[in-house]
């Protein structure tokens, strides 16, 4: 089951990363940031970000509450500062990068990571791809961040509960 679960939770991350609307809502955000003197950015990153959080919201808290799956997490590198938690919008550009080492390690190595990890709100299972966005004028191919899917052990008791009656 747990082998299974980071292996859904990177499916799902990567599902994400790889569409090509998603990379550039994305890649505008990381731009806007940096033009706007980083941190959660000003207007034009809000901008971006409620973009993409309107070309997934809808999809991924349908999914969430289908599949319990917890959050979608869309992180700046290098390091790990937040740009948009999809479950949660509103808590904007902390720096969690002492933390969220999958994070920092995927934006590092540009390398999918996964595994168990403490948080500030809950330790759970986290699935981490990098991201990328193609600059507009050079074509160049440019790592933004990293995408991350999580879930609680919580969830992995309840999938097995529903399919054995163990508990």
């Amino acid at each position: 089951a747990l082998d299974q679960t980071y292996s859904d939770l990177l499916m799902i991350a990567s599902l994400y990363a790889n569409n090509p609307k998603i990379q550039d809502l994305f890649y505008k955000g990381s731009m806007a940031v940096k033009a706007e003197g980083g941190g959660p950015g000003g207007p034009e990153a809000d901008k971006w970000r409620k973009a993409l959080f309107d070309e997934v919201g809808q999809s991924w808290l349908a999914s969430s509450k289908e599949f319990r799956i917890r959050q979608l997490h869309f992180h700046l590198g290098p390091g790990s500062t937040s740009y948009l938690r999809v479950q949660r919008a509103s808590k904007l550009s902390e720096n969690m990068d002492n933390v969220r080492h999958t994070i920092v390690e995927t934006n590092k190595t540009q390398k999918q990571q996964f595994g168990f990890e403490t948080g500030r709100v809950y330790s759970g299972l986290r699935g981490v791809v990098p991201m990328y966005g193609t600059d507009p004028i050079t074509g160049e191919h440019v790592h933004t961040g990293a995408l991350e899917a999580g879930t609680s052990f919580s969830k992995i008791i309840e999938i097995l509960d529903d399919g054995l009656g163990a508990a």
